[in-house]
């Protein structure tokens, strides 16, 4: 299948997709200099939105029936990738970062989503049921994004998603759901098809995978003996049971590592709620980024490591927070809507 222009009725969805929307019509005047994106369930189904920070309007960047990016966002250049729904099936689709050119990457019948692209902007790996219908049974695909079909990259009972690109583009990590439901984190040569290697100890889930910057190390949520912890494996030569980094006080889950690999963000369970805490890469004391008594889960960083963004739930509704990384400075509301404002991403403008 060539990649192709999607039909008139979706092409019209990228007209006017950059209005104002409800809520805010500009986001606070703080923040570093970057592009916020989210999902945003506002309008009753998940779309994509973003704001030019700091003091950008609130824009939609997606308009899809159905809805758009709710297992995930990928970005690369001025394009953001996405799953999205369009006349009942989900579909890998790109849209420039201004709004225009939305185009479908994929036709199938059953499901793909959760695109991520590769570091050069080449690749496209996503998960898909094209070549099984079961609903427990995702596999990964690759596409390239000059055309052509896409190519079956695992195949065994169970799903395989929450893949990552190693940042040279030579492997991919990926969790994969055995047969009596336990998660492990894998590795596959992103050029060869098949062929595995565990990550993670076997007897223990392990989930959340990301890559250090240089690609020596990956992270990731493993369940301890006790509790669950992020874990760090040197990726080259895997030792029997991982480094635990976020050390044996709290549960830890959802590590992001900042842009020049010195901390670890991750969300940390105190006192019977999820705060947002950063550690040293190299293990070490805690850092909590915005205690507060209610829910803040999956952080993110902004692309010069100053502001980590997070999903609260301290308004009653999950919304877009953020702070600077470092300061211990009073954190900032970014979103403001009537659904919940979840899966913060940012990229350099």
């Amino acid at each position: 299948m060539d990649m192709k222009n999607g039909a008139t009725a979706i092409l019209a969805i990228g007209v006017g997709l950059f209005l104002a929307c409800d809520g805010p019509q500009n986001a606070p005047d703080a923040g570093p200099e970057c592009t916020l994106a989210w999902v945003s369930y506002r309008d009753g189904v998940p779309n994509i939105f973003c704001a030019d920070l700091p003091g950008g309007e609130v824009r939609k960047l997606t308009d899809l029936t159905e809805g758009a990016g709710r297992w995930g966002i990928s970005d690369h250049g001025d394009r953001v990738y996405f799953g999205g729904k369009e006349a009942e099936c989900w579909q890998v689709f790109r849209v420039r970062k201004d709004g225009t050119s939305l185009q479908a990457l994929t036709d199938n019948a059953q499901f793909d989503g959760n695109p991520e692209v590769s570091p050069d902007g080449i690749r496209l790996c996503f998960i898909t049921k094209r070549w099984s219908y079961a609903y427990s049974d995702n596999d990964l695909a690759i596409l390239s994004l000059s055309g052509g079909e896409p190519s079956r990259l695992t195949s065994h009972p169970g799903n395989d998603d929450s893949q990552r690109w190693s940042p040279d583009g030579t492997k991919i990590a990926f969790v994969q759901t055995g047969e009596n439901g336990e998660f492990s984190v894998m590795a596959i040569e992103s050029r060869t098809p098949f062929t595995l290697t565990r990550i993670s100890p076997e007897g223990y889930d392990a989930y959340s995978p990301c890559w250090s910057p240089d690609g020596a190390y990956l992270y990731y949520t493993l369940s301890g003996t006790d509790r669950r912890f992020v874990a760090k494996t040197d990726i080259e030569s895997p030792s029997a049971f991982p480094e635990n980094i976020s050390g044996s006080q709290y549960t830890a889950e959802n590590p992001a590592v900042s842009p020049d690999g010195s901390r670890i963000a991750f969300q940390a369970f105190v006192d019977g709620q999820w705060e947002i805490a950063t550690v040293p890469s190299s293990g070490g004391g805690l850092t909590f980024v915005a205690p507060h008594s209610a829910e803040d889960i999956c952080p993110c960083w902004s692309p010069d490591g100053s502001w980590i963004f997070w999903v609260s739930y301290r308004d009653g509704d999950r919304e877009i927070y953020g702070a600077p990384a470092n300061s211990g400075a009073t954190p900032v509301r970014f979103t403001n809507s009537n659904g919940d404002d979840i899966r913060p991403l940012c990229w350099a403008r």
